[in-house]
């Protein structure tokens, strides 16, 4: 279904990026060679103009708003401006956030939220989940994806930032809490915890890299580094995923490109298009307090699933990403959280 969409670059407030959806009608701003994820926008580029029309207010499905929404208040006032505007047309107006605030959105009802951190017990009907975006790690359509054999111990891999990995970093950043010279982040709490009990459990295979800071921090080389964590998730059948500063994560989605299975924490997370795919099928579901659990989770889910389903399932994962998570993909599903079909 091609949806025909209003906007208009009278609303875009200067010095400001439209958002990704119009990369195809006013320009691919993913312009840096120098980012690891330099392309990742390309293919949906191409095939934007199959997927979306931009028309006149009167004959258009819904309205978009040009730029991400923002709390800013010269922002909040042409949000609202044209918020008001769309309700003279009785059209919907499309709202893209991404950022890790929580909070909720000043928005009236006439809105459709697209944004990445909130929760499943605070949501909206109106607000929905939308990827975070990295390049493809694979690049390759799921005809020629082949999947990697089961095998006896099952393999999980983790390349990435947790709070602390011995005691004396566990004793430095007490003491850093406690004088205030460091706040409490829940992501690394998180993923600190995980790494922790998956490494003394000897039924499983580790292959974890701890990084020092957020996206390899004190790494100058930042191509080398994403190699190294494309690597890292590509050498074992499962990947552990979590949230990070905000309650989602960009993990899930580079783990399914890659045909690998998420060990996926769920910390009350929203998920892309729920009525449509299968999310507790395509991982092993672990809920937040069942993190004690984890390991056994696992080693649950390896045991029942065959040899053929184990393939099966991951080149599952990889038609899923295709379909319904890459940019091409989730924007040519847009329209069913609009129209509901």
């Amino acid at each position: 279904m091609k949806l025909k969409l209003f906007t208009d670059r009278n609303f875009l407030p200067p010095k400001t990026a439209h958002v990704v959806l119009l990369y195809p009608f006013w320009g691919n701003l993913d312009t840096d060679s120098e980012d690891p994820d330099y392309g990742r926008f390309d293919d949906y580029c191409n095939t934007g103009k199959s997927i979306f029309e931009l028309t006149d207010a009167s004959n258009c499905d819904a309205f978009l708003l040009p730029f991400d929404f923002s709390f800013q208040d010269d922002k909040l006032k042409l949000t609202t401006e044209f918020t008001s505007l769309a309700k003279l047309f009785n059209k919907k107006i499309i709202v893209f956030y991404n950022s890790d605030d929580d909070r909720i959105l000043p928005l009236d009802t006439n809105a459709i939220i697209f944004r990445t951190s909130f929760y499943q017990n605070t949501k909206t009907k109106n607000e929905f989940a939308f990827p975070g975006w990295s390049l493809d790690f694979l690049g390759v359509d799921t005809r020629n994806f082949q999947g990697i054999p089961k095998s006896v111990r099952p393999a999980v891999s983790y390349c990435g930032y947790i709070d602390y990995e011995n005691l004396k970093e566990e004793i430095a950043l007490k003491i850093a809490l406690f004088r205030g010279k460091k706040k409490e982040e829940i992501g690394p709490k998180l993923r600190g915890e995980i790494i922790r009990k998956l490494s003394i459990d000897k039924r499983i295979k580790t292959n974890f890299i701890i990084r020092k800071g957020f996206w390899a921090h004190g790494i100058s080389d930042k191509k080398a580094a994403r190699k190294e964590y494309i690597k890292n998730m590509l050498s074992s059948e499962y990947a552990v995923v979590t949230r990070g500063g905000g309650n989602f994560s960009y993990r899930l989605y580079e783990v399914i490109s890659c045909g690998r299975i998420p060990v996926f924490v769920n910390t009350d997370c929203v998920l892309p298009y729920p009525d449509f795919i299968e999310w507790k099928k395509i991982c092993v579901w672990v809920e937040a307090d069942e993190i004690k659990n984890i390991a056994q989770k696992i080693i649950d889910f390896h045991t029942q699933i065959s040899s053929d389903e184990f393939i099966a399932l991951q080149k599952q994962l990889r038609d899923v990403y295709e379909k319904w998570l890459c940019p091409s993909g989730f924007y040519a599903h847009l329209h069913t959280c609009i129209y509901g079909n």
